[in-house]
């Protein structure tokens, strides 16, 4: 049986990325939600909570993936990222993304689910999808009729163009 307290390496580092993010984030407003918002350079944040960079990449998948994390921005260069930070990771939705057997398989795959659904929710809050997704189409077709306008005038001017060169018919 899988505890807490004989964890392996990675949850403590995880935990430490985790709580990094957070007493370095702010406070902001998203449609009208308040949420917690972490910027900074993701391997300078490594290397100043003391964790390995080269878990870099496990940690932050596995924080996007129980639902704890999702980036707002990449960084790169000079350029921070931006993540939003949504609720801190637990134990058995960590051990169930990692396919170890949890304290209780059933809890622990609930727990995975409900905080993937609560922070869905988050994110989707104020959102009206159907509404969206129309503008959407919308736009697309606005766009596409566009594009044919401009297609027929490409082709109207070169059929011009074939058809009479400096007042000579071509064929």
């Amino acid at each position: 049986m899988s505890t807490e307290a004989s964890a392996p390496a990675m949850w403590d580092h995880l935990k430490k990325i985790y709580e990094f993010m957070e007493s370095h984030s702010e406070e902001t407003t998203d449609n009208e939600q308040s949420i917690k918002v972490y910027e900074g350079f993701t391997t300078r944040m490594f290397q100043e909570a003391s964790v390995p960079v080269p878990y870099y990449g496990k940690i932050l998948d596995a924080l996007t993936e129980m639902g704890c994390i999702s980036q707002l921005r990449r960084g790169g260069g000079t350029s921070p990222s931006m993540w939003a930070l949504w609720k801190p990771p637990e134990y058995d939705a960590y051990m169930v993304i990692h396919r170890k057997e949890p304290i209780n398989p059933k809890i622990g795959k609930s727990q995975v689910l409900e905080q993937r659904m609560d922070a869905l929710e988050a994110r989707l809050q104020g959102l009206d999808i159907a509404r969206a997704l129309g503008d959407f189409q919308i736009q697309m077709d606005e766009l596409r009729s566009e594009l044919k306008e401009v297609k027929d005038e490409v082709r109207s001017s070169e059929a011009g163009g074939r058809t009479e060169h400096a007042g000579v018919p071509q064929g």
